[in-house]
């Protein structure tokens, strides 16, 4: 059975409403990497989320059971500089909003 699929904002419209229908802002996601990344990384955009995710303030060891589950979903048992390495290839769009 296949797994169901959500389109999601990776610039969020609650913070870029002028985005909202625009195509390149939309990735087909499944309902589970949909949930799991909004775990994870709330309303952050995929360039806010790799800047936190490199940054020396990061720490993986203090995420809780259900960061942990999240993390492993979207980027199974990567350490965090292969994890940056994903959203840069796989959740950035191809069109980066100027002056983002």
């Amino acid at each position: 059975m296949r797994e169901q699929s959500s389109k999601h904002h990776l610039w969020p419209k609650c913070r870029f409403p002028m985005f909202r229908n625009q195509p390149w802002n939309l990735k087909e996601l499944t309902f589970r990497e949909h949930l799991n990344w909004h775990l994870l990384f709330r309303l952050m955009t995929p360039l806010e989320a790799f800047d936190w995710v490199t940054s020396d303030s990061f720490q993986l060891d203090a995420f809780d059971s259900r960061q942990w589950r999240a993390w492993r979903i979207l980027f199974d048992h990567k350490d965090k500089y292969e994890a940056a390495g994903v959203i840069l290839s796989d959740w950035m769009p191809d069109h980066c909003p100027e002056g983002l």
